[in-house]
């Protein structure tokens, strides 16, 4: 607790041991298991690939700017990396931090699985091996860490075992998907609507977030510029979601589903759904009332779905904070500290986190974003 409030980091990261698939994957898929780079946090081949992807030069090694981010990271992270990333050490960054719960997504683990034409039913067991992984490491502290289960969506039937195998048998309480096209399909084709329905009826939030430097297709991915791909792979990868959720009828169709967007900031979203409402306000006028030709027969505007059934995560230092409050409404936002990727603001999270006091948000206000809409939406604390 910080300043009279409950905390909780809605999107960080845990940092996989070298031998989690080694030691975590079943046996028919262990010679084909994801192997980690064992000299970068961040770095893992999986089928002959390695990722992120673009960020080695023509001889296969680093590049300069590369390995000059991971020492900057090594000199902020040292005690993560001595302590080998151990539950141990997120709960003392916790107590350290006033933090009273995280929610964790994966960091290797989104790569893992980050290839268009891989194999599903490896894509599966990669992604089962992590939950089982990540269920022990959050056993240490079941009401202060919490995991999002990793789901791909290679095949539609598959995603479905996975999300009730990682639910009902393991135990997870949230899941995790790409925003990405994959194998063709979107993430509003026919062929996932079971899928989505199937969380809905589990009850589990799902989150969607993206990577820079996988081989799904991503806005932005053929630039030469680091800086452009990573900006482009998360925003506007994530716009094409948002399409997906609100005006291609993911969530009128699942009126129980709720999601969450990660590591975007949030600025974007006012403007983009405020274009959604008038374009489809806009074409159903021309089609007089017939909204099925163009907008998966919606009974409301696009905003209006992720109003009710929709989270953002949001960076305390976005310049249109307010603006966005005012817009989604306060029980609509989430804080997160992207611990401990290198952008984060550790040590010193938390006090980040009420800096946005600074943008207008009234004490009321602050306490739902710092975490009591969090405590909502994963269950922590039993809300």
């Amino acid at each position: 607790m910080y300043e009279g409030c409950t905390v909780v980091d809605s999107d960080a990261h845990v940092i996989e041991p070298r031998d989690l698939w080694d030691t975590y994957i079943d046996a028919e898929f262990h010679d084909r298991r994801p192997v980690l780079n064992p000299n970068r946090i961040v770095g893992v081949t999986v089928d002959g690939r390695y990722m992120p992807a673009g960020y080695v030069g023509t001889d296969g090694e680093a590049t300069e700017f590369e390995l000059r981010l991971e020492e900057r990271w090594r000199e902020t992270l040292s005690e993560g990396i001595e302590r080998d990333w151990s539950a141990d050490f997120y709960l003392d960054a916790l107590a350290q931090e006033n933090i009273d719960a995280m929610v964790l997504n994966p960091t290797n683990g989104l790569y893992a699985t980050a290839v268009d034409d891989m194999d599903p039913r490896l894509a599966s067991a990669i992604n089962r091996a992590y939950s089982r992984w990540v269920a022990d490491f959050c056993s240490a502290a079941p009401d202060r860490l919490i995991a999002n289960a990793p789901v791909s969506l290679h095949d539609p039937a598959n995603a479905i075992s996975d999300v009730e195998y990682v639910v009902n048998h393991i135990g997870l309480k949230a899941v995790v998907i790409s925003p990405n096209t994959v194998n063709g399909r979107r993430l509003d084709s026919p062929e996932l609507d079971d899928f989505f329905g199937t969380v809905a009826a589990l009850g589990v939030p799902l989150a969607l977030h993206d990577i820079t430097g996988g081989y799904l297709p991503q806005y932005g991915s053929s630039h030469p510029s680091r800086l452009a791909r990573h900006v482009f792979s998360h925003t506007v990868d994530q716009m094409g979601a948002m399409y997906a959720l609100t005006a291609g009828g993911i969530l009128h169709r699942h009126p129980g589903l709720r999601v969450s967007i990660c590591e975007t900031g949030a600025g974007w979203l006012p403007y983009w759904l405020d274009r959604l409402d008038q374009t489809f306000e806009f074409l159903d006028r021309i089609d007089e009332g017939e909204r099925h030709s163009e907008a998966a027969d919606l009974d409301e505007l696009p905003s209006a779905y992720f109003r009710r059934q929709g989270w953002i995560n949001v960076e305390p230092t976005e310049p249109s904070l307010r603006a966005t409050v005012d817009y989604l409404g306060s029980d609509r936002i989430l804080w997160s500290s992207k611990f401990p990727v290198m952008d984060s603001a550790y040590p010193g999270m938390v006090r980040n986190l009420f800096i946005a006091e600074n943008e207008g948000l009234s004490k009321s206000e602050m306490a739902l974003y710092a975490g009591l809409n969090a405590m909502s939406l994963y269950g922590v604390g039993g809300a």
